[in-house]
């Protein structure tokens, strides 16, 4: 019985062995040598109570001077072994929870050791002062130090704004919304967009000979990641980086959807924004002759303020079609079309869809009156 015990307990040990070596694979720095360290004294351990345990007759043809150290030795690298067979089947990282708890449990017997990663902040500080004569390499090390501050329901795609395929849509509309849209990848919905049950990638899907449901799912269709909106964007970046993943759903407290942030969106966060979406900003707030503006509902509301010189209500409303509504107080109708004025201007709403303002013609009213027949 006790023989019993003493091997289950062995077991224990080499189960919590490779579970520490799978923290030490996915953590960081100060975490990840730590858990190298318990990792190895584990193996060492479970190597010396096998070498007291298991019959020396195993051993007689160990003919060398010190038998039980060679014993122990042997033992050490046939766990390693092990560990080195194991291991791989662990493909799933651990959640960024387990990492903070075994991080903060470390931290109480390892009290000494310097933890590069919360110092990163300050030697980044330096070296931007080290570089203050180049303006872009500046501003991208700024906003690496604000990456840690900056959480995912800050610069998420908005629910309302993201393109999904839905189980109850047949393999033919899917198609088409893939060929109308540019995404690489699109959310795969369920009962409902809250329903999120996976992540189409594109560049499989149009490798397909054919288009059937199934087939989409099973050879096109992996498994979503989840992030909380209150997450900073430095962690979701460490977690696509261990997953190679492109592309998380954003929830609230709730579990519902709140969007959806692609590492395309983090990029931004740290070099500014990129090319294709600039002309996007550009495209929709545009000048038209006789001092009229057209203006998406989607534009952001200080693209707007700065646009036509004017202190808006920044405050409050993040999009132009926010604040139009928000000013309102009541929303129209889709297909509805009126015309509005909201402090010094007129706006002339020329399109409603999705309960969101999609297009409308604006004139400041301190400016000579222009027609309001212009194309959209």
């Amino acid at each position: 019985m006790y023989l019993f015990i003493f091997y289950c307990f062995i077991a224990l040990l080499i189960a919590v062995d490779l579970y520490v070596w799978r923290i030490w694979k996915y953590a960081r720095k100060k975490t990840k040598a730590i858990a190298l360290y318990l990792a190895q004294l584990l193996q060492w351990i479970v190597a010396l109570a096998l070498t007291s345990a298991l019959p020396s007759s195993w051993f007689s043809w160990i003919t060398l001077a010190n038998p039980e150290l060679w014993q122990t030795l042997i033992l050490f690298v046939g766990l390693e072994i092990l560990r080195l067979c194991i291991l791989p089947f662990f493909k799933q990282a651990p959640s960024e929870e387990t990492l903070a708890k075994f991080a903060a449990l470390t931290k109480i017997f390892f009290f000494w050791m310097k933890d590069s990663v919360e110092q990163a902040p300050e030697e980044l500080e330096l070296l931007s002062e080290a570089m203050n004569e180049n303006e872009e390499q500046l501003e991208v090390i700024e906003n690496a130090l604000d990456l840690g501050e900056t959480t995912l329901g800050e610069i998420c795609t908005h629910r309302s704004e993201m393109v999904v395929l839905s189980m109850k849509d047949d393999p033919s509309k899917w198609k088409k919304t893939i060929l109308a849209n540019r995404h690489t990848f699109y959310p795969v919905t369920n009962e409902s967009d809250d329903d999120v049950i996976g992540i189409l990638d594109t560049r499989n899907y149009f490798r397909m000979p054919g288009f059937g449901q199934k087939q989409i799912l099973d050879q096109c269709v992996d498994k979503p990641l989840f992030a909380a909106e209150n997450n900073t964007a430095d962690e979701l970046l460490r977690v696509m980086k261990s997953r190679k993943i492109y592309i998380a759903i954003v929830l609230d407290e709730y579990g519902g959807v709140v969007g959806l942030v692609t590492l395309h969106d983090i990029i931004e966060e740290l070099l500014g924004e990129l090319s294709e979406e600039e002309e996007k900003r550009q495209a929709d707030i545009v000048k038209l002759p006789r001092g009229l503006w057209r203006i998406s509902g989607e534009a952001n509301l200080k693209d707007v303020s700065k646009a036509l010189d004017m202190n808006l209500e920044l405050d409050d409303f993040e999009t132009f079609s926010g604040y139009v509504i928000g000013t309102m107080g009541y929303i129209p109708e889709d297909g509805t079309q009126l015309e509005v004025q909201i402090d010094q201007l007129m706006i002339q709403i020329k399109r409603i869809a999705g309960h969101r303002i999609r297009q409308a013609l604006v004139h400041k009213i301190d400016e000579p009156a222009p027609s309001f027949n212009e194309t959209i």
